[in-house]
């Protein structure tokens, strides 16, 4: 959700596991374990996005992963999957064009559950940076995801026409 390739989630993931695995000892409870985790993520999320910036499309790797929002459920109808699935689409879009840093805030907030002074302690922001942030994400999100849907729509009336 913060924009790392599905090549890398794993990469990525180890990553931060060890870094909480070898700094687990400094842990002094000043902020809750899923805060503290939390900045371990951002962390590596960061150094991904800077590695990427710094390496060509050459050299990135190419793979099949199963995408889980693609997996089938034989208990739902077929509409229900291709809505779903569609809209997890948007959503993936939306959250892949939104500037790291608002995507940030808003991933914590939305998908994750965290309060604001959680998100700020993670961020070592101030509070009403976060809620500023915060604000702006939801703003970009609803425009991104309605363009879409729009365009989709738009689409859907060309190819009817």
């Amino acid at each position: 959700r913060m924009g790392v390739a599905e090549m890398a989630l794993d990469d990525v993931c180890q990553e931060v596991f060890l870094s909480v695995h070898r700094q687990l000892p400094t842990y002094t409870g000043q902020s809750t374990p899923r805060t503290w985790v939390f900045g371990f993520i951002i962390n590596h999320v960061l150094g991904y996005h800077r590695s990427l910036r710094r390496k060509s499309t050459y050299h990135r790797a190419v793979g099949e992963l199963v995408d889980p929002d693609t997996l089938v459920d034989d208990r739902v109808s077929a509409e229900f999957y291709t809505q779903s699935a569609e809209a997890a689409a948007i959503a993936h879009q939306a959250l892949e064009a939104m500037p790291v840093v608002k995507r940030m805030v808003f991933v914590m907030a939305e998908f994750e559950g965290l309060s604001i002074r959680e998100i700020s302690r993670a961020l070592n922001l101030n509070v009403n940076t976060v809620y500023t942030r915060l604000r702006s994400a939801r703003r970009v999100f609803r425009q991104l995801t309605r363009r879409q849907v729009q365009g989709d729509l738009f689409k859907l009336d060309a190819l009817s026409a």
